[in-house]
């Protein structure tokens, strides 16, 4: 992750869930398993916070928008984007 989203691993870690619930098209359950150490729950209310944290923080918006940009130009990169 980039640097910026504080200078705590937890707050990449949200971030990465959150990206992850957006864009996997995983149930809560796998992406819990794969992150590990937490509940569907958890990872609803992390979804659920950093989404108004980001309608409230233009700072965290633009680097999440970033990271999606980035994440779509290696899709089309990669060929995923017609599958």
């Amino acid at each position: 992750m980039e640097e910026g989203f504080g200078e705590s691993i937890k707050d990449k870690r949200k971030v990465g869930i959150y990206l992850s619930h957006r864009y996997s098209g995983k149930t809560l359950t796998e992406i819990a398993e794969w992150y590990g150490e937490i509940k569907e729950s958890g990872i609803s209310q992390i979804v659920r916070r950093l989404s108004l944290q980001r309608a409230r923080d233009r700072d965290l918006n633009k680097r999440i928008v970033d990271i999606e940009r980035r994440l779509r130009e290696w899709e089309e990169g990669v060929g995923l984007s017609n599958v």
